[in-house]
């Protein structure tokens, strides 16, 4: 049976963000132009005249599977639209694994309109600036905080509504820079004759373009903070593992890092991402026993571009299948050798004297899983004992089917009578806990002990705000994201119509700080003992979940231990 109530609440999501849009488009006016390195770049002026907006600035030339290089505009302007193009995926494979409206996600791939449901394949990436009115007038250069868009590597844009910086870059006073790179297959495919990681590369093309440029829209280019969601966290970490902050010359294209439940313990092997490449390329007509004697990659590479909507779409599914299927990510940043070198705890620790003087501040979020509950349990309606056994069986069976794990974690999550458990509602609660905790919430706790035991400071926030009981998300993955960019007026289908706004002027305060470099109110994870002492800052949904305080946040020194701990022997 097609589960009809994801399908439905994304398809209200992608309606919301083209009125918004349009409402964008309709109420900007025309701003100062900024003369730069790269070529000049147009504004216009957002937010009621409080932000100045430059959109779709060009920043790599990324012909298809061949690595990004510096974009040299044709004229004078490098954003001659004042539009991003989204590396666009189909939002109708991330809905469902049902055949029917999967049959009619392909249908809708061969109209006319395709290229607005599922996009094709940039020729050049884009990123857009927003900073305050007055920026070319300020005495001292502004922070700078470069984001990293989230969508698990095969979704998303730097174009989005709800991680829109027009609000943001004046609420913080900094310059926000949001970024597109190259998603799914096109990003992240290996094989014979395709550059490994051309995704990753492009961001790191991008921090270069900022390095470069961002002095003459008045930003400080020697305090940049790296900021993501989800993927885009992930992307954080990994940029930082690898030492990326630091360039062969010696320039060091960011500072800091601000990373948002971050699912640092993913790493795809490569082995799953050449087949995963294979697979696609078999769906679009690749014979390995072939005369051609074409390799997958090859083959990909020869295709025609007016097929890269299919391949697009076969990547999509493909991706969705694995997720489903708790197998993970297939097309995301792999180790390679070259260009990425280790994964992020392996990084943390190898590259540790590059990398200490970076400070990490970790963000997650209670209920993080919820999310995705629907889309990657519904099989088990509400059998939640079901769903754990065969969570946790799956999951163990990457420590080396450790039965004495599986048992442990088994007999922490079926107390469903755990004040914890009790938080994510009542579908599902112990399987949707475990596989938060798993993947998205112990790994990037895991990973702010980790750099600071090798002489980092990393500083842990926990956002407990509860989002729409309507999508059900509590304090699920990505209801912090408005929240940061002060966008929960216009996400209200995300944050509920009840948003906080007190808990958005709290995490506003937090951020700045950071931002500014300035220390932060609560203590860094502290590993002077043998037992780390995470001092995780909590954003509280309300005052009353703090008795006796009576503040939106509070300092927990190891809180929820049995479940972060479980975890950390393993990692």
């Amino acid at each position: 049976m097609v589960k009809l109530v994801p399908a439905f609440n994304f398809f209200v999501l992608e309606i919301c963000n083209v009125i918004l849009y349009i409402v964008q488009r309709l109420t900007r006016r025309a701003a100062p132009t900024i003369a730069c390195p790269a070529g000049r770049v147009l504004g216009t002026f957002e937010a009621g005249g409080a932000t100045v907006a430059f959109r779709g600035v060009f920043y790599a030339t990324t012909p298809r599977f061949q690595v990004p290089q510096p974009y040299r505009p044709a004229g004078l302007w490098l954003n001659p639209s004042q539009t991003m193009t989204p590396n666009a995926q189909p939002w109708i494979i991330i809905m469902v694994s049902g055949p029917l409206l999967l049959s009619l996600g392909k249908m809708l791939a061969q109209f006319p309109w395709r290229r607005s449901i599922i996009g094709t394949h940039c020729p050049a990436q884009q990123l857009n600036i927003f900073a305050p009115k007055d920026h070319m007038e300020r005495s001292k250069p502004l922070p700078v905080m470069v984001v990293v868009h989230g969508g698990a590597y095969f979704l998303g844009s730097g174009n989005q509504n709800v991680q829109d910086g027009a609000h943001a870059a004046a609420a913080m006073d900094c310059i926000l820079v949001m970024v597109n790179y190259r998603l799914g297959a096109l990003g992240f495919a290996s094989g014979d004759g395709i550059p490994p990681n051309l995704g990753y590369q492009d961001i790191l093309a991008s921090l270069q373009w900022v390095k470069e440029n961002i002095a003459y829209f008045n930003g400080d280019e020697d305090n940049i903070t790296l900021n993501g969601e989800s993927a885009g966290g992930h992307a954080c970490m990994l940029l930082l593992a690898n030492a990326a902050h630091l360039t062969a010359d010696g320039q060091q294209l960011f500072h800091r890092v601000f990373a948002q439940s971050a699912p640092c313990a993913r790493t795809v092997p490569l082995a799953v991402c050449e087949a995963a490449t294979a697979q696609v390329a078999a769906a679009l007509g690749w014979n390995p026993s072939s005369s051609s004697l074409l390799s997958a990659g090859q083959f990909l590479r020869s295709l025609h571009p007016s097929r890269n909507d299919r391949l697009v779409l076969e990547a999509s599914k493909l991706t969705n299948e694995h997720m489903t299927a708790l197998r993970g990510m297939c097309f995301m940043p792999f180790v390679d050798g070259t260009v990425v070198k280790c994964s992020i705890y392996d990084g943390l620790v190898q590259n540790a004297a590059a990398i200490r003087q970076v400070p990490v501040l970790m963000m997650h979020c209670r209920n993080e899983y919820t999310l995705f509950r629907d889309l990657h349990l519904a099989r088990f309606g509400r059998d939640d004992d079901a769903a754990l056994k065969q969570c946790v069986t799956s999951v163990v069976a990457n420590f080396q089917h450790n039965a004495a794990l599986a048992s442990t974690l088994m007999t922490l999550y079926s107390n469903r009578a755990a004040p914890y458990i009790q938080t994510f509602g009542s579908k599902l609660p112990a399987t949707t806990a475990f596989l938060g905790d798993c993947f998205l919430s112990v790994p990037p706790q895991h990973a702010a002990v980790l750099h600071s035991r090798h002489g980092g400071e990393s500083h842990i926030l926990r956002f407990d705000v509860e989002g729409s009981p309507f999508l059900g998300l509590k304090a699920g993955h990505f209801v912090d994201v408005p929240y940061v960019f002060q966008n929960t007026a216009r996400c209200r289908l995300i944050c509920g119509a009840a948003f906080k706004p007190a808990a958005q002027q709290e995490l506003l305060r937090i951020v700045k700080r950071f931002v500014n470099g300035q220390p932060l109110p609560w203590p860094a994870v502290d590993v002077s003992a043998a037992k780390p002492i995470r001092n995780v800052q909590v954003l509280k949904n309300d005052p009353q979940d703090a008795p006796g305080v009576g503040q939106l946040t509070v300092v927990e020194s190891d809180p929820f231990p049995e479940y972060f701990h479980t975890y950390e022997s393993v990692h």
